[in-house]
């Protein structure tokens, strides 16, 4: 974009505020939809030797997101390999992002899945774009805050998990 503007001319100050526009609208655009932040600015650790590969969601993991977005109590039947968990470190990283002082508890059924999930949404946080990034203040196994005072944490299932 920089150097389009450049090669037609334009001097630093046009070329400065017109990156800084297309930050501001990338930015309110991923705060209006989970959905377009995960498949513009998403990466996730793909199966086998596939290394890091772009986020591509599926028309069953919009209408979860869309269902998460708008219900607070949200039950999902599904079955296993079907990216219901990866869809959701998308919506978990989107609502600590673009939200102030939220807390985002994962409940898995054993501390290598719940360290597993934190991966996973660190992986997504760090191949984001460093505009989009909020700074982060506790980066550890089981937990991720932000500067915004939200905050990720995943623990295990027991009796005591929630207390």
């Amino acid at each position: 974009m920089a150097q389009q503007l450049k090669d037609a001319g334009h001097d630093t100050d046009t070329i400065r505020a017109a990156i800084f526009k297309h930050i501001e609208d990338e930015r309110d655009k991923c705060m209006a939809d989970p959905i377009y932040f995960a498949n513009i600015y998403g990466f996730i650790i793909g199966h086998g030797s596939a290394g890091v590969i772009p986020m591509d969601t599926a028309s069953y993991q919009n209408e979860i997101l869309d269902a998460v977005r708008s219900n607070k109590y949200t039950i999902c039947v599904k079955s296993r390999q079907l990216g219901v968990s990866t869809i959701m470190v998308f919506y978990v990283l989107w609502f600590s992002i673009f939200s102030t002082g939220k807390r985002t508890l994962i409940v898995a059924h054993n501390r290598e899945a719940a360290q597993e999930f934190i991966t996973k949404v660190k992986t997504a946080y760090e191949f984001l774009p460093e505009w989009m990034k909020p700074a982060c203040v506790l980066y550890s196994k089981d937990t991720i805050e932000f500067d915004t005072k939200s905050k990720i944490k995943a623990i295990t299932s027991n009796p005591h998990a929630v207390s």
